[in-house]
């Protein structure tokens, strides 16, 4: 992927290509430090939670969510936080929420069973 960047050193794509690589492989200081080198320090919050910053990616879903009350990968993080976090009714209230209202119930099912199945 270095050298996607060297020939395109301002592709958005590539950049979150890196970030969603080293994400996936649970890599979250690799995740943050890209990150920070390539969107000024703007964590995701599933890398907070994966490096059990709880309280930063609580105030990051707070505002998502502030903004877009709607946003359903708010609902699942806000889900995955309470559960990190041993309230696991608020939890099962977050993933109900999601499966009853989300539009992509169907997708999101999916995302949030593999993200409780770990």
């Amino acid at each position: 992927m270095q050298r996607a960047l060297d020939v395109e050193p301002t592709s958005e794509y590539i950049k979150n290509a890196i970030v969603n690589y080293y994400e996936s492989l649970h890599r979250y200081d690799e995740c943050l430090a890209a990150e920070q080198k390539y969107f000024n320090g703007k964590p995701r919050v599933s890398c907070l939670l994966g490096k059990g910053r709880l309280d930063e990616a609580q105030a990051k879903i707070e505002q998502a969510l502030a903004k877009e009350p709607d946003n359903a990968e708010g609902h699942r993080m806000k889900a995955t936080l309470s559960a990190l976090r041993g309230d696991f009714r608020a939890a099962e209230a977050e993933i109900f929420l999601l499966l009853t209202t989300s539009p992509a119930s169907t997708r999101w099912r999916a995302r949030v069973m593999k993200q409780l199945n770990g």
